[in-house]
């Protein structure tokens, strides 16, 4: 019983609109039989000279169930065309068989039925396709009729033509109503379907417009591009053009290609990072996709696109990767400092320690010249440390504790600096040249004369025999919108090897020179907590040159 079942039910497929086809077939084939059946009972009984519509009408029910059984195979186009031709030729095969005209009423109410379920099975071309079929069998019947080709001789009695438009009319009553209701489901299918698609197009504008995304859509048809308004945001206010202006110079022919190549339909999406310039000269990084959809023959039809600006993000990237690197050779810093000032600060306690051994037997022996000597290496050697001790913690105070930053004359900081170390360069005979009209700088005037200090006394300390000694103190343009200073000497000079080493802690060159080795350390740090850089030109025998930069407005320093 439920085989019988399953098998007078409309199969249901995972195409949805096969299933509708396949669930209309099934009722049309199921509205056959009941009719068929009727008919023959009908005409059995009240009719019996009339025996050869029963027939008919039970003959039909054959192929029905035929069809029934390629319909629930899948075949539901074939099934269709078959079972409506098979309807369409029989009615005028029966009128002929018994003798009545194909002009009656019942004949044409059921080639009018096959019409109408080609239309709805097989679309409008299948409608077509059983009208012109239909009005040319007719027209050979009715010329093989007014010809005499065969004799038309049945009548048919007011009952018996009242039985048959009853018939007639219910099945095409219910072909209507099925029809209408057809109709009615596909609007209801087609408002949830609108319905549907008007709640996920708002809830994707929602992700859109939360995740700051810009859209774009190319039709190929029409050669046209629509931006969101948030796309042109992103741009700054402007449209793209098709110079693709917009596109960072050294990008703008990849993204063309990626473009091109899609438009064309040589590839189906694109996926990349680029940048753009905006009107105002400034520079963003956006990420881009682009994907294409076709039509039904597989041409390119449009390309959908969307854009993010990752500028934020790129910002961090670089400062993750900035404080990265600072960080490595913080280490490396502290590696070196750690094995520099045990060494370092080890050598005077080894003095102190064996000049007090020395002391002792001094003392012991009375040997009051011994003794003199004896606590002078000492003294120096506590003087050493001290030194050692304090510019240690003055480098490490650097960054940490700061004075208020202001507006400086540079030319005021090099007569601070120069103040300081003034008997250092007329002890040498130095003479110093200060370039007029420096601009001003923003900082810690404290700290950056710390860094002329240092840069001029290094300058005095390592002229060697230089007879006509000259240091000069001045600008050369700018780097990154801030002003390039340098402290200039024709001193002896350092060998580019040495360049990089003697920025490091405790790195003299000459280890019978004084000092002890922090003071280059010292002016880079000063200078790097200013938002600057520290480098220097030089080659051993011609002079050095040390070039600086400093903030000349406090955003420098700020976004520092």
């Amino acid at each position: 019983m439920d085989k019988l079942k399953q098998f007078f039910s409309a199969p249901v497929f995972a195409d949805e609109t096969l299933s509708l086809r396949a669930s209309l077939l099934s009722f049309i084939i199921n509205l056959h039989l009941v009719i068929a059946g009727v008919v023959a009972i009908v005409y059995s009984s009240l009719f019996s000279e009339e025996v050869i519509f029963s027939l008919a009408a039970l003959a039909t029910c054959i192929p029905a169930l035929g069809m029934r059984v390629l319909l629930h195979r899948g075949r539901v186009s074939l099934a269709a065309a078959l079972f409506i031709g098979f309807i369409a030729l029989t009615m005028p095969l029966v009128a002929v068989i018994g003798e009545s005209s194909v002009a009656t009423v019942s004949i044409t109410a059921f080639q009018f039925i096959t019409i109408v379920m080609a239309g709805l099975l097989l679309g409008g071309r299948g409608a077509v396709g059983f009208l012109f079929f239909t009005c040319v069998l007719n027209g050979g019947a009715l010329y093989a009729e007014a010809n005499a080709w065969y004799p038309v001789t049945a009548t048919l009695s007011h009952f018996e033509a009242w039985i048959t438009q009853v018939i007639t009319y219910t099945a095409v009553a219910a072909l209507l109503w099925l029809a209408n209701r057809l109709i009615q489901d596909s609007f209801a299918h087609a408002r949830r379907e609108n319905d549907e698609r008007r709640v996920a197009e708002a809830s994707l504008q929602l992700a859109v417009d939360a995740a700051r995304l810009g859209t774009w859509m190319f039709d190929t048809a029409t050669g046209k591009t629509d931006y969101s308004s948030q796309f042109i945001a992103i741009h700054g206010g402007q449209t793209p053009d098709p110079a693709f202006s917009l596109i960072h110079p050294q990008d703008r022919e990849r993204v063309q290609q990626a473009i091109a190549s899609i438009q064309s339909g040589q590839q189906e999406r694109f996926v990349m990072t680029h940048q753009i310039v905006l009107s105002d000269g400034s520079e963003r990084w956006v990420d881009s996709w682009g994907l294409l959809s076709r039509d039904r023959n597989g041409k390119p039809a449009r390309v959908a696109g969307v854009v993010m600006d990752i500028t934020d993000r790129k910002l961090a990237e670089q400062e993750r990767e900035h404080l990265i690197r600072e960080l490595e050779a913080r280490n490396t810093e502290l590696q070196q400092f750690t094995y520099t000032v045990s060494h370092d600060l080890k050598a005077p306690l080894i003095t102190i320690n064996g000049f007090l051994g020395y002391l002792e037997k001094d003392v012991l022996a009375g040997n009051t010249e011994r003794m003199k000597a004896d606590i002078s290496r000492i003294t120096e050697a506590t003087d050493k440390m001290h030194r050692l001790l304090t510019e240690l913690l003055e480098l490490s105070r650097i960054g940490r504790i700061m004075n208020p930053s202001e507006m400086i004359p540079f030319a005021a900081l090099a007569h601070d600096a120069l103040d300081v170390v003034h008997g250092r360069i007329e002890a040498s005979g130095v003479t110093v040249e200060l370039d007029p009209d420096l601009p001003a700088v923003y900082g810690d005037r404290q700290r950056l004369t710390e860094v002329l200090q240092n840069l001029l006394d290094n300058a005095a300390k390592f002229m060697g025999n230089q007879p006509k000694p000259r240091i000069q103190i001045g600008q050369r343009g700018e780097e990154d919108g801030k002003p390039v200073f340098f402290v200039k000497d024709n001193g002896i000079g350092i060998a580019p090897a040495y360049h990089e080493r003697i920025f490091g802690l405790f790195n003299k060159l000459d280890p019978q020179v004084e000092g002890t080795g922090i003071g280059l350390a010292l002016v880079r740090r000063i200078v790097e907590v200013h938002g600057g850089r520290i480098w220097v030109e030089s080659e051993a025998g011609k002079g050095s040159s040390f070039y600086f930069t400093l903030p000349s407005e406090s955003k420098h320093l700020e976004s520092k």
